[in-house]
């Protein structure tokens, strides 16, 4: 039941994520699908099987480095991410190699361009249908329940011991978000504008 859960947030939340990316750039903060987050308007090379394309596909290998990027960034060891904690993940990503780079022009969370914010809450409301969370707390700005307002945090829940071959339902449920945790990765990634590759200067 909860894979379904899981696996009903995954569209709806991405189904939302895409609306919002849509609807228009406002203050170049917005992300529309065939604009890059940038000023600079460069073309991506789709080509390659290490650039997601604009539809946010990825490769497995890909996946598990943004997983173990993910764990990295955990600086607490608190199993998620923190709003800067996330910053720091999002700027420590080499696989594209212009990730990671890109998000280092900007020095706090609240700067990010708003599709990669938002991918920040739809991830951190992700809790609500992963095992061991209080499904009415851990997506609030309350999460602890004592009336300190906290961001809530994006869960690396089953990341760090992943195993493919168990079948229990909080495994499958943990294997799940792991595929929707890169799923969302992806659609921030393919946003990132890919630097012009400079033409060789011929001789005359």
């Amino acid at each position: 039941m909860k894979l379904q859960q899981l696996l009903s947030t995954a569209a709806t939340c991405c189904f939302v994520f895409i609306v919002i990316s849509s609807v228009g750039r406002s203050n170049a903060q917005t992300i529309p699908d065939d604009v890059d987050i940038s000023t600079t308007t460069t073309t991506s090379d789709t080509s390659s099987s290490s650039t997601p394309s604009s539809s946010g596909s990825y490769t497995p290998q890909q996946c598990t480095s943004w997983i173990n990027t993910a764990l990295t960034a955990d600086s607490t060891n608190s199993s998620s991410l923190s709003q800067s904690e996330y910053l720091t993940f999002l700027q420590s990503i080499t696989t594209p190699s212009h990730v990671g780079p890109y998000f280092e022009a900007f020095t706090k969370f609240t700067d990010l361009p708003y599709g990669a914010r938002i991918a920040n809450v739809i991830l951190a409301c992700a809790c609500t249908t992963l095992p061991g969370y209080n499904e009415t707390t851990c997506c609030s700005t309350d999460n602890n329940g004592d009336g300190n307002a906290t961001d809530a945090e994006v869960p690396l829940a089953g990341f760090s011991s992943p195993d493919n071959t168990t079948t229990t339902t909080s495994d499958v449920e943990l294997l799940a978000y792991r595929t929707y945790f890169c799923d969302i990765v992806a659609n921030v990634v393919s946003k990132v504008p890919v630097p012009p590759t400079l033409s060789p200067t011929r001789s005359a």
